[in-house]
């Protein structure tokens, strides 16, 4: 196990006012775990999507909407959302 900087993660910025650091994944050493920090700008929806394996979705400051399946919830800071594998998800 090594310790990473968030600093030294990659960031991009796949959307307007979506910007992500991918801190922990193969290249640092992750077998099948990716980590990212992941911030959502004032009134920015992301696209409903999916993935083969479960996500967990930490709040750290702030809060919003979020779509998870069928249902739509509120999320704030201090709270985690676990998206089954296959289920769609994202934040409106």
């Amino acid at each position: 196990m090594g310790l990473i900087r968030h600093r030294d993660g990659e960031s991009d910025e796949p959307q307007p006012g979506l910007r992500r650091i991918t801190v922990v994944h193969r290249a640092t050493g992750a077998g099948a775990l990716t980590m990212r920090l992941v911030t959502v700008g004032p009134s920015v929806a992301t696209r409903l999507h999916w993935h083969k394996i479960e996500e967990a979705m930490m709040v750290l400051e702030g809060e919003g909407k979020a779509i998870l399946g069928d249902d739509v919830m509120d999320i704030k800071a201090g709270e985690t959302l676990l998206g089954p594998a296959r289920i769609r998800h994202g934040f409106i």
